[in-house]
């Protein structure tokens, strides 16, 4: 039986790190009784490294034997790009940043860094997978191009700070994230691998520095290198609908490759069926992270004890943030349970408990935010308003031209009174301009306060919604 290069590449990812002794004892697990395998193995491996500590929050690659700088000079030799910069280089490929002569725009190139079959299926495997997972979540793919010196995958430049990066700067400034940040970053994350899971992805290293948080609050999930099908009839019902033939290149076996810190227990062991449990298992240490400030098993530092601590459970959070609510703290501890069986059903009943914890916070707590967090977003839903209590908040609506600063709302004023009368979604995207706070206002709220007041003004009050609204719906009727 001939051997998978793409799984022979994965576990020598994962053994190239390890001491000799170490990696001996990996493979002879991974590889069981399979010598072909293992000689394919051992023949991508680099020499064993010394006197070097293991690195649980980086994902495990094979260092690289060349730039691959043949594609992109390739790539260069088009007339419609230009070279601008290096943006980053990962075990399988690099990243650079072009601009688009055409679209007069900047865009982001990736290249395999080794001119081999194996990394060009990874990337083309990539880039496809990203191109039908189709979410606003994912970073858009624009094209991927074959030419005489490698393939290359041009896609959308991202641009913003890591969750890592902002949990980092939260702990150096010895302030923790707030609990309704920590939720809208979660949640939108959440959303995304809910999308990958519908369609049958599992995304396998779900982290914090892969977690892209941009300008009007949006939230990327980015690295889909390791990512893999657990069920792949999805996918192909999608291209029967395309009037596509049903393809079986697509990446369905599931390694120990990952980010030790990160990945659930059955992720260290070969040959696992991983799936949905792994990602929800990754998001719980991110959603920990990020409101403890530190990971829930920081102290181990090889990936031997990760494992062994992980398979006897997460401490509480609490003790470390003692301002979670006890239903947060538990959908936490739920998500980090070594067994899969004992998480969360799906990403689905992960968004429910969060939705629900959202709506708990709006109800009994005051939302206090940092320059440039989001605190309404253009386009989606809402049936909340907000009053601010201290700080100012920019109204910035999006359009064709690009973004325009309609308004600039200070303590006393109230954002997102129609979504008290309507369904339709937010019309402007809303950004604290410095620190500042808010105090939520639903229709229960308006309802309590108008049964206080005379019944004919509150009756008067409540007539005056009702045309404001059907005014409302009329306009946007004639638009």
């Amino acid at each position: 039986m001939s051997v998978d290069p793409a799984v022979a590449r994965r576990i020598a990812q994962t053994a190239a790190p390890l001491s000799p002794a170490a990696r001996a004892d990996f493979l002879d697990e991974a590889c069981a009784d399979d010598l072909a395998l293992r000689a394919v193995v051992e023949s991508l491996l680099p020499e064993p490294p010394t006197g070097l500590a293991e690195d649980p929050t980086r994902t495990v690659v094979l260092p690289p034997t060349n730039t691959g700088a043949e594609a992109l000079a390739s790539f260069q030799g088009a007339e419609r790009f230009r070279h601008q910069r290096l943006l980053g280089e990962g075990g399988h490929g690099r990243v650079d940043s072009w601009f688009d002569r055409a679209l007069r725009r900047s865009v982001a190139v990736k290249a395999a860094k080794e001119r081999s079959t194996a990394d060009a299926e990874l990337l083309q495997q990539e880039a496809q997978l990203l191109a039908y997972l189709d979410h606003p979540g994912v970073v858009p793919i624009y094209d991927l191009i074959d030419g005489a010196d490698g393939l290359v995958c041009v896609m959308k430049q991202l641009s913003g700070e890591t969750l890592e990066a902002r949990i980092a700067r939260h702990r150096e400034a010895g302030t923790p994230m707030p609990i309704s940040e920590v939720l809208r970053i979660v949640t939108r994350v959440a959303e995304t691998i809910g999308n990958a899971h519908d369609k049958g992805v599992a995304h396998l290293d779900l982290k914090p520095a892969n977690i892209l948080l941009e300008r009007f609050g949006r939230v990327s999930v980015i690295d889909w290198g390791i990512a893999v099908f657990f069920e792949a009839d999805p996918y192909a019902r999608h291209l029967a609908a395309l009037g596509e033939p049903t393809t079986t290149d697509v990446r369905t076996t599931s390694t120990s490759s990952g980010t030790p810190a990160y990945m659930p227990p059955e992720q260290f062991l070969q040959n696992q069926r991983l799936g949905p449990p792994a990602d929800i298992y990754a998001l719980g240490v991110v959603l920990f992270e990020a409101l403890a400030g530190q990971r829930p098993f920081a102290d181990q530092r090889t990936h031997l004890a990760i494992a062994m601590a992980k398979n006897r459970g997460a401490p509480p959070l609490r003790p470390l943030r003692s301002d979670a609510p006890e239903k947060l703290a538990t959908l936490c501890a739920r998500m980090l349970a070594p067994q899969p069986e004992d998480r969360p059903p799906s990403m689905e009943a992960v968004l429910a408990e969060l939705a629900e914890l959202t709506a708990f916070a709006a109800g009994s707590h005051t939302l206090t935010f940092e320059a440039g967090d989001v605190l309404m977003e253009q386009g989606t839903q809402g049936d909340t308003a907000y009053q601010v209590l201290r700080g100012a908040f920019d109204v910035i609506v999006r359009g064709p031209g690009g973004d325009q600063q309609v308004a600039r709302l200070g303590p006393g004023e109230i954002v997102g009174e129609l979504a008290l009368l309507s369904d339709e979604p937010r019309s402007a995207h809303v950004v604290a301009a410095g620190p500042a706070a808010v105090r939520p206002i639903d229709w229960a709220d308006v309802e309590e306060a108008l049964s206080k007041t005379n019944p004919v003004i509150g009756q008067l009050l409540r007539n005056l919604a009702a045309k404001l609204l059907q005014a409302n719906r009329q306009l946007q009727d004639r638009g």
